[in-house]
């Protein structure tokens, strides 16, 4: 089933923090998962082991090269019974 997910990078002790914000909206956008770009987070729609691994991704990929510290808040919307798409959400 399709989960809708909000990823939010918030990076810890950078001057520039807003890069770090674009760095994780490229992994996001190489994923191919279906996503939308915020002012606050990103939605992302995939399958739970989906969205769970680019969050892993983005996390590695972060901290093993341009951060030392970041917080990543990530708010699920799942249903027992079907899939939760931001179309459904917004119409």
């Amino acid at each position: 089933m399709i989960i809708n997910a909000a990823i939010q990078l918030v990076p810890v002790n950078v001057t520039n923090g807003y890069a770090m914000v674009d760095r994780a909206i490229e992994i996001i956008a190489a994923s191919g998962l279906s996503h939308q770009v915020g002012p606050f987070s990103t939605s992302v729609e995939g399958t739970f082991e989906e969205v769970v691994a680019l969050v892993e991704k983005i996390k590695n990929r972060l901290l093993a090269s341009e951060l030392n510290e970041l917080l990543l808040n990530v708010q699920f919307h799942c249903k027992a019974d079907g899939d939760v798409r931001a179309a459904d959400k917004v119409n």
